[in-house]
């Protein structure tokens, strides 16, 4: 009887102890839920600060440069000197950068450049082509000149060119050349001649033997 006692006791005591540890962890997770929710609710109601925005029109612009200030100022300059030369008007004969008016007051804050691109000439007024003469024309951009065809040149000048019979005046140094089927002798066109055997060359200025025949002196033979 007293062994059953002893046991019933002992059963009473392990369920009991059993029951407290059960208990035990049951209660751990609502324990840390209630810590959790008592940390949440003591921001709960607080205003929070807004973030500032960033200004991008508040950034200083950078200051012109002394050289970039010096090119505006001489594009400004360049251009109102090109408007003021538009005005003027050249010599004649004279080819001139811009032709400056001959108003001193359209002058005035353009002072006269000391030096000149090759083939110009410096005057008062400016930098200009050496004067062309009449019966002329402009030959590349440094101020070069030559005769129109039909004119020969003779120092500063053109001279009307002596074209001889059976010539054309043409684009050489004496001013003309001779026609077709004729040839340069002595200042002077004479006829091209043609042996037995021969034909005119393409060119009308010599002949050529035949196909099949040689040159041989004056003549072709095979």
């Amino acid at each position: 009887m007293k062994m059953r006692t002893f046991c019933r006791q002992a059963l009473v005591t392990v369920f009991c102890l059993l029951a407290q540890l059960q208990s035990g962890f049951a209660q751990t997770p609502v324990d840390q839920i209630d810590a959790l929710g008592s940390f949440l609710s003591a921001f709960r109601g607080k205003p929070v600060a807004n973030i500032p925005e960033v200004s991008y029109n508040a950034i200083p612009a950078a200051a012109p440069t002394t050289s970039q200030y010096a090119a505006a100022n001489t594009t400004v300059g360049s251009r109102s000197q090109a408007d003021s030369l538009q005005s003027g008007s050249c010599p004649p004969g004279v080819d001139r950068l811009g032709c400056p008016s001959s108003n001193p007051a359209t002058t005035v804050g353009h002072p006269v450049a000391s030096t000149c691109p090759p083939g110009y000439q410096r005057d008062p007024t400016g930098c200009v082509m050496p004067a062309m003469p009449l019966h002329a024309h402009r030959t590349g951009g440094y101020g070069g000149w030559a005769c129109d065809i039909g004119y020969v040149r003779s120092g500063d000048s053109c001279s009307p060119v002596v074209v001889p019979v059976n010539a054309h005046p043409a684009d050489t140094s004496s001013g003309w050349a001779c026609d077709f089927g004729y040839h340069f002798t002595v200042n002077r066109c004479a006829p091209v001649f043609i042996p037995a055997n021969a034909h005119l060359a393409a060119d009308g200025s010599h002949y050529e033997c035949n196909y099949g025949y040689r040159d041989v002196g004056m003549s072709c033979a095979q």
